[in-house]
This record gives C-alpha cells, structure tokens and sequence, in this order.
C-alpha cells in the first residue's frame, strides 16, 4: 500500500510504500483511509521543499554571477541591519571602506553620504508600499576612505512575489561597484579578459589595486625575481611592456565590463 506525489516545477516524485511482514493483517479500509489522509500534506511539504530549493538555486546562482562581475551585494532589511553580505562586499565592510557596520546596521563613513543613503532606502521603501512599480531603485555615491574615488551605488527593494516575511525580512539590496583601481577585479575575470594564469591574476590584481610590485610579491609569499618573471609574462599577453600602462589597460577593460 502505498501512494505516489509529484511536483512537476521540480521534477521531484516522492513515493511511500507500507507492507505488512509475517504474519500480519492486510491493511483495512481505515488503514487506507489514514493513508490517504497523507497526500495533501506531503503535497503540500513537497511543494514547499521545491520552492526552497529553487529559490535557493537562484540565490546561489546570482550571487556568484555578482561576485564573477565584481559587484558587492548587501541584502539588508528595512531598519538596514545586514542580513547577507556576498564576499566582495563583506571585505570592504570589514575594511571599513566608505560604508561600515555599527551594531550590524549599514553605515557610510561620511555624514553626508549616511544621509544620501537613508533618504534612498527610505524613497525604495516608500515606493514599494506606495505601489507605484516594483521592484524600485535608486542610486547615489558613496565617498572612499582614504581614496579620491568614489562608490557606485543602486539600493533596490527585494521582489517578493506571493511571499510575506515577518518584521525584519528582507526588503532592500544594495550594489556596490567602481572603476578597477577603486574595486579590485576578480582572478576569473583577469584570466577571462586576458588569458593570465591564476598565478599571474593574483599580481595583476594587486598591481591594479595599487601596490608596487614589491609590495605584491610580499603579499603573495613570492619573491621579487619569481614576480617581475610573472609580470614579464603579463606584458607579453597584455601587448603592454609598463606597469602603469598594464594599470590602464585593465582598468578600461573592465570599465567596459561595467558600462
């Protein structure tokens, strides 16, 4: 005895199966009756596991794609305490550059751009309660510590499409990105663009980011001689024979990534 459910979003079938071993009783009409009782609520159990798990697939799915474009994402509920963070965001929250946790709240480094983001998250909010279109969006900039340079910012409401969550859910996504010197590209999109071997992404990527190549080889645990060999490499690939305009080169390569 026995019954069959299937999810046809999913693909996914579940089956039960109940035997009786021995010298055991057939199973009665109330037996049956009870196991019927069964099929709406695993219907319903499968139904939800389904929607778990694609919802989760799509989560994934975007956040990698972020995160191969160099893009920081902040998912953040409506009083801005962060929810999520994927890797490139959680660096430069931990860096503090030019936004910053408090108390797990969003905060930017300078009063002013804290005001340019509150009135935002507030006109995303208000839009969405005000139905006039979702999912809203809007963007400001956000000055770097330490850097004449500033974020790109887009603070977006999450879409919620038949779902409700209770006080403190998610309700706002907040996208970071700059020009190459000020956000470092990714080992994948260096090796994309420009065919380098991880080795040689991995320079490129401090190099870009500012540092000597000195202070590159250090921080990658290599020496001078096995770094200027790499970068020698670099050029070669890249069509360009100085670091500076190797810079230039990635920065307008990505740049047009971006755009």
């Amino acid at each position: 005895m026995g019954f069959d459910v299937y999810e046809r979003q999913s693909l996914i079938r579940l089956r039960l199966r109940l035997v009786r071993i021995g010298d055991a009783p057939p199973f009665s009409a109330s037996d049956r009756q009870r196991l019927e009782g069964l099929i709406p609520l695993m219907d319903n159990a499968l139904t939800l596991y389904s929607a778990y798990t694609h919802n989760r697939f799509i989560e994934q799915l975007y956040e990698e794609l972020l995160g191969s474009m160099d893009i920081a994402c902040i998912i953040m509920n409506a009083r801005l305490e962060v929810l999520s963070a994927n890797r490139q965001a959680s660096e430069i929250l931990a860096a503090r550059d030019g936004v910053l946790l408090r108390h797990n709240v969003l905060a930017c480094a300078e009063s002013a751009d804290q005001q340019k983001l509150e009135e935002q998250c507030r006109n995303v909010l208000d839009a969405v309660q005000g139905e006039q279109g979702p999912p809203a969006a809007r963007t400001l900039t956000v000055q770097r510590t330490g850097l004449d340079a500033k974020w790109n910012v887009q603070v977006r409401s999450v879409e919620k499409k038949n779902v409700t969550f209770g006080e403190g859910g998610p309700e706002l996504v907040l996208l970071l990105r700059g020009p190459v010197r000020d956000c470092v590209p990714s080992q994948a999109r260096l090796m994309d663009l420009f065919g380098v071997t991880p080795a040689e992404a991995k320079l490129v990527a401090h190099l870009v980011d500012g540092q000597t190549l000195t202070a590159a080889a250090k921080a990658l645990g290599i020496s001078r001689n096995t770094a200027r060999g790499q970068l020698a490499s670099v050029f070669t690939k890249t069509g360009v024979n100085r670091q500076n305009q190797l810079v230039r080169l990635v920065s307008g390569a990505v740049a047009a990534h971006w755009d």
